[in-house]
């Protein structure tokens, strides 16, 4: 029998293929060919042991003779005086660390760890590297170096900034630190500080440093060398830079305004989060410029409330995370957009970290296919007159992204020095040209807390609603009238000095007080000042419909052909006009809002006119019109007669009472017996101003609700008005059933309808005499003085003698004296 090949079987793989009807199946193929694989892989495992083996036996013969050479010591001298120096020559030229590097390096700054190391910069004494310990893990050196010029191979500097100090060269041999800090004196103004930015030299592109003065012209820089090393560093003066301008557009049915259409950026809210599997979900987009740069807006809103819970769990989750970075580049290389906006709220604060993680793969991803990325913050909290980033990782989320977006409240707006010290703070945690301010662009209602929006036209309308509640129905013809308008006094409307926006007040079906502020072209204007003074990279119109501000454009227009924001409304009036039945303006005056009342010539002619009142701009232009009302131009009715006040006088016709003998000791006779008369008026029937029309409300004791409260009132007490508070919104009271004194917001109040008094009626007067019937009178009723309305005397059955009774006012026609009893 033949000897096989090594690694060869000798037995065959498989019979001959069946012919006909035994032809074998495509699954029987398959089987054939995975079994000639495996025979190919076998011989070749095989020959390459082989190989292996006849290899290893010659170097091992090779090392044999090698042995025997070396065992004769001149031969082994001789190696060793080649082959040592040849081996050291290797360690000492070869990277990263050579001879040169080594001798160069024994100059440097020792970085031990667990000790604070200062690095001072050769050729800049007032320049140093500060290394604290807990940012040394491992034993190293580091070298700074001031030198006047830019250094070779270097660009730039970015956007034309200006250095303001040396460029320093750092060199560290060995593991570099976490972190460190240049100190460097900065020759600036304190006006100046805040357009200081630091930059570090990467190899490739100047990125910017966080950095903070520590005290005026000192300025500390953040040197981030556990991410990577910066060859140069240096602090420039930002010179130029005009932020743009971009439009977040609301989601249908809103409709785009033509004005808006025409700014270069605008951002649709096209995704959204539906699963916590990393896939979005779409939303139906306005149609917009496909001239303009689009960029989608992805989100975890659902119908009003933030789905928190959504991006937390892809957070949480490696594969999740992949998924849902690929499903952003996907849809923007899809949708040909510009890049993606980020606006997840309601992030876990223990998922900071993995947060700035996605957003630095993120944003790579997107620059590799040309778009961009933009992050949505949180606004920093301010206390204790200080900002806060809170959490949040400010300078990872700035280095990953193309742009850090920061929103501004969309409740009580900030003021202008806080807006102004909020950027200032920004700066210091971000670089100005990725820095994006969000204003909200619709009016914000505020009630108990609970901020809805607003839209410009819906707010505009409330104010002519105040104004047309207080307007007259009837007016004197030919008169100079004055109309006067305690709703709008009571509003408050007008302008707040801290944050240049409109604001006024109104109260609901259910009484509570609401709060309006009002988002016009002059309250967005300091936003626009702040953002060009200094020069942060854009403006971002949040919330933008048809409902905002037409003259918000204008100034957008503006700003963007000149760099400047003007807007040429510095206020509002309220315009009444009177109309005759032929549409003619008959009449027309103009008032400001802070004025409570308003003045004009009522025309002669009498009949119906319509009154309609306008919100005019201070350049008189229409910014909403108002309703009309039916007024009368006629004479004033004539008051109604006042019923004159009258006397009753209640005469008693003597009687015979037999009574006992006197007591020896009475020497003069008893007084009469007094009968309702001169006693304390009833509770009920005491006089009162006004009556509670809430359910309850405090009563305190001073006139504003930090007051202390003194008891509760309820729907229906009765009160007694004492005095009124300066601004006529608070009456001191007294209930009348209890006494107590407080005061009470007068809103809750209502005053009650004074009704004349009643014409009393005769009464029957007579004798009454015990056992007998009663008795006509003795003389007929006496004649009422001239003037007095007729009053009919009678007789009155008493069980013993009484005496006059006198109403508490007297009559007009004199009091009648009472008559004496016998």
């Amino acid at each position: 029998m033949t000897t096989p090949p090594d690694g060869l079987d000798p037995t065959p793989l498989s019979p001959p293929p069946p012919e006909g009807d035994d032809a074998p199946t495509p699954l029987f193929e398959r089987w054939l060919g995975v079994e000639s694989a495996a025979r190919r892989v076998r011989t070749g495992v095989g020959a390459a042991a082989a190989r292996a083996a006849r290899a290893a036996h010659v170097a091992g013969r090779a090392l044999q003779r090698l042995g025997t050479w070396l065992a004769n010591p001149l031969h082994l001298r001789r190696v060793l005086y080649v082959l040592l120096p040849a081996l050291v020559a290797i360690g000492l030229l070869s990277p990263p660390v050579s001879l040169g590097t080594r001798l160069w390096s024994l100059t440097y700054h020792r970085l031990r760890p667990g000790v604070d190391a200062t690095v001072q910069a050769r050729g800049a004494p007032g320049a140093e590297l500060l290394v604290y310990r807990y940012s040394i893990g491992r034993a190293a050196r580091a070298d700074l170096e001031a030198q006047n010029d830019l250094p070779a191979g270097t660009e730039a500097l970015p956007d034309d900034a200006t250095a303001l100090t040396d460029f320093f060269r750092l060199r560290i041999r060995g593991p570099a630190p976490r972190e460190a800090y240049l100190h460097v004196d900065v020759p600036v103004s304190t006006e100046d500080q805040p357009f200081v930015d630091a930059f570090g030299w990467d190899g490739a592109r100047w990125r910017w440093l966080q950095s903070q003065w520590i005290i005026a012209g000192r300025l500390k820089v953040l040197v981030p060398t556990g991410d990577y090393v910066p060859d140069t560093l240096v602090v420039a003066r930002a010179e130029t830079g005009r932020p743009a301008v971009s439009a977040v557009l609301l989601p249908p049915p809103s409709a785009l305004p033509a004005a808006a259409a025409e700014l270069p950026i605008l951002e649709v809210r096209a995704f959204t989060l539906e699963r916590d599997d990393g896939l979005i979900a779409r939303r139906p987009v306005v149609p917009v410029n496909p001239q303009a740069q689009v960029y989608g807006v992805a989100d975890n809103r659902e119908e009003g409330r933030v789905r928190g819970d959504l991006i937390n769990n892809i957070l949480t989750r490696p594969e999740t995370r992949l998924r849902h970075r690929s499903e952003l580049v996907r849809a923007a290389q899809a949708d040909h957009l510009a890049g993606i906006v980020l606006d997840y709220d309601d992030i876990d604060e223990g998922l900071n970290d993995a947060w700035a993680g996605f957003v630095a793969l993120l944003g790579a991803d997107l620059r590799r296919v040309g778009k961009r990325l933009i992050v949505n913050v949180p606004m920093p909290r301010l206390a204790a007159g200080e900002w806060s980033g809170g959490n949040v990782e400010w300078r990872r989320i700035g280095d990953g992204a193309d742009g850090v977006r920061v929103r501004l409240p969309g409740g009580a707006p900030l003021s202008t020095a806080a807006l102004d010290s909020l950027v200032q703070w920004c700066l210091t945690a971000v670089d100005r040209r990725k820095l994006q301010l969000a204003i909200p662009v619709q009016g914000q209602d505020i009630v108990d807390n609970i901020v809805t929006p607003i839209r410009y036209g819906e707010a505009l309308g409330r104010i002519l609603d105040i104004a047309r509640s207080d307007a007259p129905d009837r007016i004197t013809p030919g008169r100079e009238t004055t109309i006067e308008l305690p709703t709008i006094r009571a509003s408050e409307l007008g302008k707040d000095d801290a944050t240049q926006r409109w604001r006024f007040f109104y109260w609901d079906a259910n009484r509570r007080q609401h709060t309006v502020w009002l988002t016009d072209v002059e309250g967005l204007r300091p936003v626009f000042d702040t953002a060009a003074y200094y020069r942060i990279g854009s403006i971002v119109l949040d919330g933008v419909s048809n409902g905002v501000d037409p003259f918000l454009w204008r100034m957008v227009r503006t700003y963007l052909r000149e760099g400047e924001a003007r807007t040429g409304q510095s206020s509002y009036r309220l315009r009444w006009q009177l109309l005759d039945a032929a549409g003619r303006i008959v009449m027309q005056a103009d008032q400001p809002l802070d004025a409570p009342t308003f003045r004009f010539d009522a025309p002669r002619t009498v009949g119906d006119y319509r009154l309609s009142v306008n919100l005019m701009t201070g350049d008189g232009e229409l910014a909403a019109p108002g309703a009309e009302t039916v007024v009368l131009v006629a004479e004033p009715p004539p008051p109604p007669p006042t019923p004159t006040q009258f006397a009753i006088v209640i005469e008693v016709t003597p009687e015979s009472i037999e009574t006992a003998a006197s007591p020896d000791d009475e020497t003069r006779a008893r007084a009469p017996v007094t009968i309702g008369g001169d006693g304390g008026e009833d509770a009920a029937a005491v006089a009162f101003d006004a009556m509670l029309d809430v359910a309850d409300t405090a009563l305190r004791a001073a006139p504003n609700v930090e007051a202390r409260e003194i008891t509760t009132l309820r729907k229906g007490d009765r009160l007694i008005r004492i005095d009124v508070s300066d601004d006529a919104r608070w009456w001191l009271v007294r209930i009348g059933s209890t006494g107590v004194q407080g005061w009470v917001f007068a809103s809750f109040l209502v005053t009650p309808t004074p009704t004349p008094p009643q014409t009393a009626t005769s009464a029957p007067s007579g004798t009454l005499r015990p056992g007998a019937p009663s008795a006509p009178p003795a003389t007929p009723p006496a004649t009422p003085p001239a003037g007095a309305l007729p009053t009919a005397t009678a007789q009155r059955a008493l069980p013993r003698p009484t005496r006059t009774l006198r109403p508490a006012t007297p009559a007009a026609t004199g009091a009648l004296s009472p008559s004496p009893t016998p």
